[in-house]
């Protein structure tokens, strides 16, 4: 068992570790025989993972999941499941939670899972052409699942349809590509995830002609000038930690106000767990008083509006900034922020970005699982 173990921890490692893959403790990986699983934490890091990491659950009192009645509300059923999950654990001795996404796991029929948001694949995923360009591309060897809230709603929503596609053509889907999150590849073979995951990445490839530029520009030193300014602005609670990023990409879309549009709502879950779902924009000419004038008034009104500070400020021609009370999240947060801008870009080969709807978003926001997982990747 330890082989197959240490396989998945490589696995996880290949894929954690490429920002093109995941960013900090995004996605999940698997392990399977007939009685067990072995799946990573909520909150942890694939590319750092630790033995520690891996939870090892019951498969039997998992399946009870899948019949059990939860009922209609939302905020009850996700603690019903998530206590299910946690009473499925083998080792009752650790504070560690399974992935919200366990039963999606289990109910794959193949040894190995692991779970990514590639920036490529979202590009397609968090598209207007989403459904229509995954079909097409990946045809009957694929599972499509339209958008549903993470958690049990999800998983019933892919248990239907990995049932169907079950029953059709005598085997579980090897890929399942789900709109506005990412995709899920599964097999009895480490070597065939390896090799579909890069089947996928070329095949979306090929129908790329906009990529996103990200050749670097230098910070411009107005930005640095003004930040200690704009730290005492977003500091008035606690002391919080600042870091400035630019390059080519950034800037096309601080440009005007139609431009920022196009990065001015979240796409995935991710993105809202660790950068919210609002961000401010400052469309100033390069004048320092004018942009820390313009930003203490988008602050308040930014506070006023949605009763928190931004975690991402955007400013036309100097870049964008992650605030946060964390200076290792402070990077993490621009990564994310970053990607979500690639996403957009990307999504311009597909029809456009298509984002999450407030519903959607809300529901991210209040979720006490997405809160638990912030929390713990935030002590990895």
């Amino acid at each position: 068992m330890q082989t197959q173990l240490e396989i998945l921890r490589q696995l996880s490692k290949r894929y954690g570790t490429d920002k093109d893959y995941i960013i900090a403790s995004g996605g999940n990986s698997s392990y399977k025989t007939a009685d067990y699983l072995w799946i990573t934490a909520s909150g942890s890091f694939l590319g750092k993972l630790q033995d520690t990491d891996l939870l090892k659950l019951s498969r039997k009192k998992l399946a009870k999941l899948r019949s059990k009645n939860y009922g209609s509300d939302a905020r009850k059923r996700e603690e019903d499941v998530k206590n299910d999950l946690v009473s499925s654990m083998t080792d009752t001795g650790t504070n560690k939670r399974p992935s919200v996404e366990t039963s999606i796991h289990d109910l794959i029929e193949y040894a190995y899972v692991i779970h990514t948001h590639p920036t490529r694949v979202n590009g397609l995923l968090c598209s207007n052409q989403a459904e229509s360009m995954t079909k097409k591309l990946f045809g009957e060897m694929a599972l499509y699942v339209a958008y549903q809230d993470p958690g049990y709603t999800l998983f019933k929503k892919v248990e239907q349809g990995v049932l169907a596609f079950r029953r059709e053509r005598k085997r579980d889907p090897k890929l399942i590509f789900i709109q506005n999150h990412g995709i899920f590849v599964g097999s009895d073979s480490p070597e065939e995830i390896i090799r579909l995951y890069a089947m996928v990445d070329e095949t979306i490839s090929k129908e790329i002609t906009i990529y996103p530029d990200v050749s670097q520009r230098s910070i411009d030193k107005q930005i640095l000038a003004i930040m200690p300014e704009v730290r005492n602005m977003v500091s008035k609670e606690r002391l919080m930690f600042m870091k400035v990023r630019n390059h080519a990409l950034i800037e096309s879309y601080l440009e005007n106000e139609s431009l920022f549009e196009k990065i001015s709502r979240p796409f995935t879950p991710d993105i809202i767990v660790f950068c919210k779902s609002r961000y401010l924009y400052v469309n100033v000419e390069k004048n320092s008083e004018k942009i820390l004038n313009a930003l203490e008034k988008g602050l308040k009104k930014f506070q006023s509006d949605y009763g928190y500070l931004p975690k991402i400020l955007l400013v036309k021609h100097l870049g964008m900034i992650s605030v946060s009370d964390n200076e290792k999240y402070s990077e993490i947060i621009l990564d994310i922020f970053e990607d979500l801008i690639k996403i957009s870009c990307y999504s311009e080969n597909f029809g456009g970005p298509h984002f999450m709807n407030d519903r959607e978003v809300t529901f991210i926001e209040e979720w006490e699982a997405e809160k638990y997982r912030y929390e713990m990747a935030r002590k990895t």
